[in-house]
């Protein structure tokens, strides 16, 4: 039984999953997807949630980002009873590749479940450490065993209600972000900090989880694997989730914070911060050591890479010369290129981009 409660470490430190939203607003209908499937195009039916839409497509697009996180399940309790079960932490980093999906985490020393590195994709598990669940104490090479079968040691160790929201997070096709325009239904700005000392807007955005089944592109041991996880949660009285997420003047989340409830007073809290955006490494499935971004690689988030000031370009045409711009470079590997306009604004070629896909005012919106 120990061991079996311990198996579940690694699905500890890849918890609950989190919005996305954008400081910029630009009126943007847009079509995501950060496994590389494309995602039909939805219309916010709230202006307020366009940012968040945007800021995801901005983030995906960037195909991986590292990040830390700390993560806390308090069980719930019987009405009446005397006694509350302790509470569990795990705190750890990892790195996430969107296209294909892979995912690796690494438990801290001081976690509930200590120095266990698990590695996912969209249909296998690897863990090291705990249980050795798919690879058997082994590093070499490995198939792996199914994401549905490691969720039953989830649900099993953290309590079902608890492990099925953590098996959520694992299924999702985004990692660490765990959404998709079909989940979200409204955002809210909720006030400014600092994220590793740069400066970010934080959203409140309402979620949906019954709509993770609608995110297009999920395997059959995703889609299996979710399905059984929100039944449970509907058995366990599953309440809902908050979430605040923490995004920066290029449109790149930064941080997210969620708070997970349920009616027995049980909740999952989760503090995720993503770095080196676009410049993570490549994850291998099986493989527990993520391979280093190219030398000369620079995330969004190195000071360096901060929005240039705004200038005022003038460009004198004279007829018949035509003056052609070369398209911005799309590589994940290096900080997005900005565009300028000659109204002296600078912003992000990502976000231009996104706004290319822009539909029409907003209307219904469509699944």
């Amino acid at each position: 039984m120990l061991r079996k409660r311990r198996a579940a470490g690694v699905g500890v430190a890849a918890i609950v999953g989190v919005v996305v939203v954008a400081g910029v607003v630009l009126g943007a209908a847009l079509t995501t997807g950060g496994n590389g499937t494309p995602h039909a195009t939805v219309s916010a039916p709230d202006k307020r949630l366009r940012p968040v839409l945007i800021a995801l497509r901005v983030t995906t697009d960037a195909n991986s980002y590292a990040f830390t996180y700390t993560t806390t399940f308090q069980p719930g309790s019987e009405p009446g009873a005397t006694f509350v079960p302790p509470p569990s932490t795990a705190s750890g980093h990892g790195v996430v590749n969107l296209n294909p999906f892979v995912m690796v985490t690494t438990n801290s020393p001081d976690s509930s479940f200590p120095n266990v590195t698990g590695v996912f994709d969209s249909t296998r598990v690897w863990e090291f450490g705990a249980g050795d669940y798919g690879t058997g104490n082994s590093t070499d090479v490995n198939p792996g065993n199914s994401l549905s079968g490691f969720a039953q040691l989830v649900e099993g160790s953290l309590g079902q209600g608890q492990g099925a929201l953590m098996m959520v997070s694992l299924s999702s096709p985004t990692g660490r972000l765990n959404l998709d325009p079909t989940m979200m239904s409204e955002a809210q700005q909720v006030g400014t900090g600092t994220v590793d000392g740069v400066a970010v807007t934080n959203y409140s955005v309402s979620i949906d989880l019954s709509s993770e089944l609608d995110q297009p592109g999920l395997s059959d041991e995703q889609r299996a694997t979710l399905t059984q996880a929100l039944a449970i949660l509907k058995q366990q009285g599953y309440v809902g989730t908050t979430e605040v997420v923490s995004v920066d003047a290029l449109g790149f989340i930064r941080r997210t914070k969620t708070v997970a409830t349920f009616a027995d007073g049980g909740s999952v809290t989760s503090d995720n911060v993503l770095s080196e955006i676009g410049c993570a490494g490549t994850v291998t499935p099986g493989d527990p050591v993520p391979t280093p971004a190219a030398p000369g690689c620079v995330s969004p988030d190195q000071p360096g890479a901060q929005p240039a000031t705004s200038t005022t370009t003038t460009t004198t045409m004279a007829p018949p010369t035509t003056t052609t711009v070369p398209p911005a470079s799309t590589s994940t590997t290096s900080v997005p290129p900005t565009s300028t306009s000659t109204t002296g604004l600078t912003i992000p070629t990502t976000l231009a981009r996104a706004a290319e896909h822009a539909s029409p005012p907003p209307g219904p919106a469509v699944r």
